[in-house]
């Protein structure tokens, strides 16, 4: 995109010289140029013959005055039709002018939005198992990870677990919760663990014998490093084969999946509060 403006831009100054180009051409082959040219000695003080012998004999550089000369009366002739096509190229200059100030700062625009993308702070959320899993509160762990290259700051969070039959449960409301400004902040790269407490109760066993499913879920509001509001929501589900197999009260998040339902980010849904 960006060298085919260039090309554009190339192509329109091209179009102005060659323009300029033809006026200078046309003023070289009239009658009045010729007759300029020819009677030069008379026109611009040459007095005598053997003046006008050094004109054929003129240097380069006099040559050239004395085409200018030349031309500037070609124009002063026709200073009406001269004024007009100057108008006309100076307007289409100037329109052309505007549209490629127009499409430099669309490119500019362009190139912040790309940076943006690649530089921002960009907030996931990872499973990391639940400790505790048969006592009366079990510990549901996540991991906040920045893949982003900016840090990710006022950062808040809001987690839950809970245990059900579905395993392809589909709705995981987050609430109108109201939850409080912070001054978390996360470096580029750097991850921060968090957990939520729950009782799980008698629901445990519909983990155990593979006919329910537990899920963490959950939203982390945060800013991108360009002053913007993002927010991630995620879903973990962990089943049967995540319990522990050394007998332990837990349940590994190397096996838990992410869920096919309640993912998501502020760019999928725009338009949408998160909640």
């Amino acid at each position: 995109m960006i060298v085919l403006t260039h090309i554009r831009q190339v192509l329109r100054r091209s179009f102005l010289f060659l323009g300029i180009a033809l006026l200078l051409f046309i003023g070289s082959i009239s009658q009045s140029f010729r007759q300029c040219t020819a009677n030069y000695d008379q026109n611009y003080g040459y007095k005598n013959a053997e003046k006008s012998q050094q004109l054929v004999q003129a240097t380069f550089i006099e040559r050239i005055r004395i085409f200018l000369d030349c031309e500037w009366g070609f124009f002063s002739d026709h200073s009406v039709f001269m004024t007009a096509i100057a108008t006309v190229v100076i307007a289409w200059f100037t329109i052309n002018l505007g549209r490629e100030a127009s499409e430099q700062a669309r490119l500019i625009r362009r190139q912040n939005e790309i940076t943006e993308i690649l530089e921002r702070a960009f907030i996931t959320v990872e499973p990391n198992g639940v400790t505790g899993f048969h006592e009366p509160r079990a510990i549901g762990r996540v991991i906040m990870r920045n893949t982003g290259g900016l840090p990710a700051t006022r950062m808040r969070w809001h987690i839950d677990m809970e245990v059900d039959s579905n395993k392809v449960r589909k709705k995981f409301p987050i609430g109108d919760l109201d939850i409080p400004d912070s001054t978390n902040l996360l470096a580029p790269k750097a991850t921060m663990p968090r957990f939520v407490a729950a009782d799980l109760k008698e629901r445990t066993r519909l983990v155990t014998s593979d006919k329910g499913a537990l899920f963490i879920w959950g939203i982390v509001y945060y800013r991108d490093g360009f002053g913007n509001e993002r927010w991630t929501k995620f879903c973990h589900r962990y089943e049967q084969d995540c319990m522990d197999k050394t007998g332990m009260d837990a349940l590994g998040g190397d096996n838990a999946r992410q869920h096919q339902y309640g993912n998501g980010t502020d760019e999928d849904e725009k338009l949408r509060s998160p909640r």
